[in-house]
């Protein structure tokens, strides 16, 4: 899933790859990014949201990332996107609030971890993040291209009935 900053309208912006209108919910404004817009979010009520029926189940091996610039460090563990849902069954890709990423999949139900050192993300910078999903082997996570942390796992990602896909805010929807 890839999602357009471009062209908002309506509270709405067009994930490329389907080309379906997400809704952006809360206080949200324009933001130059590295390349084109992007959005700023005001880290309480703003996120994008994804409904179940619309998000592609991962496969085997998959890679979420995202272009981040943080105003100030979130007061808790906030999703730049996640699919959680059920509490043990997704992933998402995390900033914490030491300047921490954190990227996550629930294997078995449980939450494996792949997680920076503290102040890894500075303020106001344009960083970017990912996380590489390898089924039976590995997770690993990258910051400006270098990695920075690698989790050898046993297992499958278990991915929700119903998921939801959240851009921005710790409130997974109902």
């Amino acid at each position: 899933m890839t999602w357009d900053f471009e062209n908002i309208s309506n509270r709405l912006t067009i994930e490329t790859s389907t080309n379906i209108s997400d809704t952006i919910e809360g206080h949200f404004e324009g933001a130059e990014g590295v390349s084109g817009k992007g959005l700023r979010l005001d880290g309480f009520t703003s996120r994008v949201v994804r409904k179940g029926r619309d998000i592609q189940k991962p496969g085997s091996e998959f890679t979420i990332e995202a272009w981040v610039a943080l105003g100030e460090y979130p007061l808790n563990w906030c999703p730049v996107i996640t699919t959680e849902s059920d509490e043990t069954k997704g992933y998402r890709l995390l900033m914490g609030p030491y300047g921490q990423v954190s990227f996550e999949t629930a294997i078995g139900e449980q939450w494996i971890t792949c997680t920076s050192a503290n102040e890894t993300i500075p303020l106001r910078k344009w960083m970017h993040i990912a996380g590489a999903y390898t089924a039976q082997k590995e997770m690993t996570l990258f910051v400006n291209g270098e990695q920075i942390s690698r989790v050898a796992i046993t297992g499958s990602l278990t991915f929700p009935a119903k998921p939801s896909c959240v851009i921005g805010m710790v409130t997974v929807p109902g």
